[in-house]
């Protein structure tokens, strides 16, 4: 009796484990629905008798079911808690088990056992992100058993186990052993290779910290930067020519550091979006920014997450864990928090630079003039005299500076800069080297590309009262003006991408419930399809003349399913041919013959080939052996 109620209840007894693991890891104010649907399949079974469209009616009702119970149950929210469930797996889960409850109370359903077991098991899979220890491996281990065993219930085509042949036996127990060593093996190696891995990311991650845009710059370190087309910043609005990353102020040891000593870093609350887009200039940034790329002046800054930090120098960075992929800003002079007024360190620069500044500056006639005029002097000396150049093989006995302004007299801009900076400072004006990007590359498609090639470096001075840029860098020889367009196909992949960035940032605002609604949604139009295109297949099947089948054919269905060999209404002939090969229930003679013949009647009815006399004397021969001939051991 106990094993006829397995059998009969087996999808109901997965969906109940696949439920009761839900429960486990839901808040007490939602538990109650998965405990439902784990007991009402068990108590009534499969006895509810339905069509196509009152089941897919039936699938619609338990999905939007399983959507409402976590929204309208309320209770304390969930995400905090490791040992339950989130708010988003929740709406994720419950509809899934829902669904696979009320099919498993239905008596025939639509594409059979399959479609349950794959809801059950999905829902497995989330309730799996709650840590709940124990419980769930139990759980989810006796759902699968289950799983299978409703599956092969449904195939009666299946010989049973102890109709196997020996090696077919070896073969299910190689395929076992194969599967047990390697799950045990995986969860042995998988542990130190995950550290091994995030070790590795780690010191990747360190080693590039340490070059590019980072907190400080020996000269050098943007050349190789400087040749690759790995976008970075895509930029809407009215571009700004540069945008900065990075402020440096020590000279020390051949490369620019930031200040020693900063104070601590302002956080700023801001909108999510801008009320008007159309005022303000977007940036979006192509993978996680470590900090955020802003022109000098931009004010109103709105970051996608709502937060932001900004530090004296007027850089803008994320919080830990709330980098923003879309920025906004309002180009223009700042209305607060300028950055930070000059001071000694400003001004300092090596002594073993200083005699090479100072001649150099002689030698340019710098001297006592207003304090623009003298920057204006040597911007234009380095402009003029000196060419820009991606081969700069510094001489490791000299200064890298000293080397550039007596001897290389080429190189790239972070030597300019260099120079700019510390010819300034020994003019007894205060500046600063910045580091960040320049905005040329414009798509076809109406925004601006900033590609790791665009990293560049310039420098800010104190005139005026206030910081201004100032760029002595040339323009390269043999810059290539095709370079400031992007070509078509590279802009048609960008745009790809930029496109999907855009339906990314839209999900991410939409809520949970918001989600789990759409994606019912989509079940429920898919489901409808479905049924409403079957339901238009019969009908126009039954419209039209449809041959009965011969009543020798009939026959021999009636002799295998003595067998314990039924034939579903949705199965072709030629499919159940072939599962007939993969049976030993009968004798494989009598086997063999059963499939020639219903191999020459589906010849006959769908390909209109044979003589219908001699197809009904191979089906009636074949319905005689299957029923006659027992099964040789």
């Amino acid at each position: 009796m106990i094993a006829a109620f397995v059998r009969s209840r087996a999808v109901s007894l997965a969906v109940a484990c696949a439920a009761a693991a839900v429960a486990v890891g839901s808040p007490p104010s939602t538990a109650w629905f998965p405990v439902l649907c784990a007991i009402l399949p068990l108590l009534l079974g499969p006895r509810l008798e339905l069509d196509r469209l009152a089941q897919a009616g039936l699938a619609i009702g338990a999905m939007v079911l399983g959507v409402l119970v976590p929204r309208l149950a309320g209770g304390p929210p969930a995400s905090a808690r490791a040992d339950l469930l989130s708010d988003r797996t929740l709406l994720l889960v419950m509809p899934m088990v829902a669904v696979a409850a009320a099919r498993a109370m239905v008596s025939r359903p639509v594409y059979g056992a399959r479609v349950t077991v794959a809801a059950a098991i999905v829902a497995l899979t989330g309730a799996g992100r709650a840590l709940i220890g124990w419980p769930y491996v139990v759980l989810f281990s006796l759902s699968l058993g289950f799983s299978l065993f409703a599956l092969r219930v449904e195939d009666q085509a299946r010989p049973a186990a102890r109709e196997l042949s020996p090696r077919h036996l070896i073969a299910i127990g190689f395929v076992a052993l194969v599967s047990l060593s390697s799950m045990f093996g995986l969860s042995r190696a998988l542990p130190p290779l995950h550290d091994a891995l995030i070790a590795r990311l780690a010191a990747r991650w360190e080693q590039m910290g340490r070059t590019g845009l980072s907190e400080n710059m020996q000269l050098g370190a943007l050349e190789g930067m400087l040749q690759s087309d790995e976008v970075v910043l895509r930029v809407r609005g009215e571009p700004p020519p540069l945008l900065r990353s990075v402020v440096l102020v020590q000279y020390v040891a051949r490369q620019w550091n930031a200040m020693s000593e900063i104070p601590p870093r302002e956080v700023v609350e801001t909108k999510t979006r801008p009320d008007d887009p159309a005022a303000f200039v977007e940036i979006e940034h192509a993978s996680e920014p470590r900090r955020y790329s802003l022109p000098l002046g931009a004010s109103d800054v709105v970051v996608s997450t709502g937060i932001l930090q900004r530090d004296a120098l007027g850089v803008h960075h994320p919080p830990a864990g709330f980098g923003a992929k879309r920025v906004w800003f309002k180009p223009g002079e700042p209305d607060a928090a300028v950055p930070l007024g000059p001071g000694p360190q400003d001004l300092r620069f090596p002594e073993s630079v200083a005699p090479t500044l100072h001649a150099t500056l002689a030698s340019w006639g710098v001297g006592d003039q207003p304090a623009r005029e003298r920057v204006a002097i040597i911007e234009e000396r380095l402009r003029s005299d000196f060419t820009y150049s991606l081969d700069f093989d510094a001489d490791s006995r000299m200064e890298p500076v000293v080397e550039f302004l007596t001897v290389r007299r080429s190189g790239h801009c972070e030597y300019f800069a260099s120079a700019m900076a510390l010819l300034a400072r020994a003019a007894r004006v205060p500046s600063r080297v910045v580091a960040g990007y320049r905005v040329s590359e414009v798509s076809p498609f109406g925004y601006s590309i900033v590609r790791e090639r665009d990293a560049h470096s310039w420098v800010e001075v104190w005139v005026d009262g206030r910081w201004q840029t100032v760029d002595a860098t040339p323009a390269a020889p043999e810059a290539d003006p095709s370079r400031l367009k992007t070509p078509t196909t590279s802009a048609l992949v960008d745009a790809l991408r930029t496109a999907w960035e855009a339906v990314d940032d839209w999900l991410g605002e939409r809520t949970p419930f918001e989600l789990a609604l759409m994606l019912v949604g989509l079940f429920a139009v898919l489901i409808l399809y479905r049924t409403l295109r079957g339901r238009r297949a019969v009908a126009k099947l039954r419209g039209g003349p449809v041959d009965p089948p011969l009543p020798a054919f009939a026959e021999l269905i009636r002799a295998l399913e003595a067998k314990g060999i039924a034939r579903e209404p949705s199965l072709t002939i030629g499919s159940f041919a072939d599962r007939l090969r993969q049976t030993e229930r009968i004798d494989p003679a009598a086997r063999d013959q059963a499939i020639l013949a219903m191999q020459e009647y589906e010849t006959l009815r769908y390909g209109a080939k044979g003589d219908e006399g001699a197809v009904a004397g191979l089906l009636e021969r074949a319905a005689r052996a299957v029923g006659g001939a027992p099964r040789s051991t």
